[in-house]
């Protein structure tokens, strides 16, 4: 693995011939249009699946804290939105069907985060409060890295 100076990963090398990523890198490459689009739907829908649920859960522990309603409602236009990738048209219209239902989940889970964590709205990089920094380190420090594996 190739990174940057702030461990941002840049690229990966590896062989080409004796490596199974290889072949599943060229099979990606080969694939038909329509397939990456299913495959690339698929994953997003349960990506939104898992945010629906978590919103559900969330709400079924607040009942009593007044934003019970509004997860439930958070959590049912997020599946609205997951519906609409039974049939996706193109790269953009998925990447738009995403974007808005995790502006559904982040507006959620302000909803129940402290307000002492600073947490309005999902926040890359640049971000100053508790909660987006603390998500970013995990991204960044973590997550690029498990992926890279």
């Amino acid at each position: 693995m190739v990174g940057s100076l702030d461990s941002y990963p840049l690229g990966f090398l590896e062989p080409v011939r004796g490596s199974s990523r290889a072949v599943v890198r060229k099979a990606q490459y080969t694939m038909r249009d329509s397939h990456k689009l299913l495959l690339a739907s698929g994953m997003i829908k349960g990506k939104l699946w898992n945010q629906r649920n978590h919103l559900l859960l969330l709400a079924k522990n607040r009942k009593k804290l007044g934003v019970y309603s509004l997860l439930r409602e958070l959590a049912q236009e997020i599946d609205s939105e997951r519906v609409k990738l039974d049939t996706p048209k193109s790269r953009e219209e998925i990447l738009a069907f995403e974007a808005r239902a995790a502006r559904f989940y982040w507006n959620g889970l302000s909803s129940v985060i402290p307000t002492s964590f600073g947490f309005e709205r999902r926040i890359g990089r640049g971000a100053t409060d508790p909660f987006n920094v603390s998500l970013n380190f995990g991204y960044q420090g973590y997550l690029f890295r498990a992926c890279w594996k």
